[in-house]
Parts: C-alpha cells; sequence; structure tokens
C-alpha cells in the first residue's frame, strides 16, 4: 500500500521520526497487528517514498520507544499498540545516523584536503602510531576501543587543519552517537554485530596525508566514509 508523507505541519520534525510516527500508526489502526511482523524495509521504503536508511532510523526509534521488537534472524515485530513513541524520542532534535555520515564526509574531505598541506611532521607520526594502536584492538577483537582509536585518528586530521572552528563541529557531530538514543542505539547494534573500523581505510588516508597529496587525501576520505555508509546500510538490524 502506497502511504502519503507526512503533513506539512510536522516537517519541522526530523524525517526517521516522521516516519516513525506514521509506522506506528499503521499498529494503531490495525494495519499491522500487535505480535504480526512488518514489511520488509525495502517494501516500507518504497511506500513511503523514502530510502531504506530512513526507514532503519524510524525502527531503532520505535524500538527504543518500546513500539516494537527487533528479533535477529526473524524480522520487527509491532508491541502494543496503546503505546506512544516517548517524550525524548519525539521530540529529539538530532541528526540521525546517516545525516552524522553525510555532514562528516562534506566536512572531513575538505579537511583531509587542507591538512595534507598544514600537517606537521609530528602529527603525521602520531597517526601512524594511532594505525598500530587501531591494528592492535581489532586483532584483539576490542571494537570499543578500536572505534576510541577511530575518533582520535579523524580528530587529529581535522585539528591538522589549524582552523579551531572546525574542530567542535567535528567533536559535536561524533557526540551526537551518544546524545542521541537512536544513533546510540544503531551503533551498539553494529557492535554486536561485530562491525569495526577497517584498517586498510585509514591507511590510504595516512599515506596520501604523508605524500602531501591534498586531493589524495580527500579522496581517500570520502571513499573510506562511503564505505561505512554502504556497510551502514548493508548491515541489516534483523
Amino acid at each position: 500500500m502506497k502511504h502519503s508523507m507526512p503533513n506539512a505541519e510536522h516537517l519541522s520534525q526530523r524525517l526517521y521520526l516522521q516516519i516513525a510516527d506514521k509506522l506506528a500508526e499503521m499498529v494503531r489502526n490495525g494495519e499491522v497487528k500487535v505480535g504480526a511482523r512488518f514489511a520488509a524495509e525495502r517494501e516500507l521504503a518504497a511506500d513511503y517514498g523514502v530510502s531504506r536508511s530512513t526507514i532503519r532510523e524510524a525502527m531503532i526509534a520505535l524500538e527504543v520507544s518500546g513500539l516494537v521488537e527487533i528479533r535477529s534472524g526473524s524480522g520487527i515485530y509491532a508491541l502494543d499498540s496503546s503505546r506512544k513513541m516517548t517524550t525524548t524520542i519525539a521530540n529529539e532534535d538530532l541528526p540521525g545516523p546517516f545525516e552524522v555520515l553525510e555532514a562528516r564526509m562534506l566536512l572531513e574531505a575538505e579537511s583531509a584536503k587542507i591538512a595534507a598541506q598544514r600537517i606537521s611532521n609530528d602529527e603525521l607520526l602520531q597517526l601512524k602510531q594511532l594505525l598500530v594502536s587501531m591494528s592492535d584492538a581489532i586483532e584483539q577483537g576490542d571494537i570499543e576501543e578500536a572505534e576510541k582509536i577511530d575518533h582520535a585518528f579523524h580528530l587529529a586530521i581535522v585539528t591538522a587543519t589549524r582552523n579551531g572552528a572546525l574542530v567542535p563541529i567535528y567533536e559535536w557531530l561524533w557526540q551526537v552517537r551518544e546524545l542521541s538514543e537512536v544513533s546510540k542505539r544503531f551503533h551498539l547494534k553494529l557492535r554486536d554485530k561485530g562491525s569495526t573500523p577497517k584498517l586498510d581505510e585509514h591507511v590510504a588516508v595516512c599515506d596520501a596525508l604523508m605524500q602531501r597529496d591534498g586531493e589524495k587525501a580527500k579522496a581517500a576520505i570520502q571513499a573510506h566514509l562511503s564505505k561505512v555508509m554502504s556497510r551502514l546500510t548493508e548491515c541489516s538490524l534483523v
């Protein structure tokens, strides 16, 4: 069934939250029975005219609110239709995980290009040391530690631009992972599925910076974050 998009009066709300409201309404009006499984992501995306990533973010919001149950290897099931999304989630004015990645792509690609011309030898050495630490963490299966090193690696590149306005923007984008209940739950699920930073992609960025090749560094960051986005898109919630 083709569904209409939310009314204009709700356009100030994040798109994934608008869709979450619509999905919850499907349960309240009996279109999806309590205990029944929702249609596949691709079907829901086609029905609402949005991306599968938006459906995924919406389902995470509903899970956080206790309106759906995401069962590994089975599907996403409707829970008690009398409940409403929690106020915290319904009013969450933070970008979703895919919006954050898109913003990081814009910020970090240009930052890498600038950093290639301004980064010091000491900072390059720091990046190399972070890669060694990342490799060790991945080898030991310590995904949480690998993610912390990933953060430090990307922050070092933004810092190397010598532009103090860029650092707090990057830091805020990273902090959204913890500030947003939806992003926090999303990344925990990915971690549980074994998703971890990819060493070779970071090595490519570091090599370009060591060559002080701005265009190559920009392309390496774009390739890396594009792959991250693809992995998020392909990694099923169930």
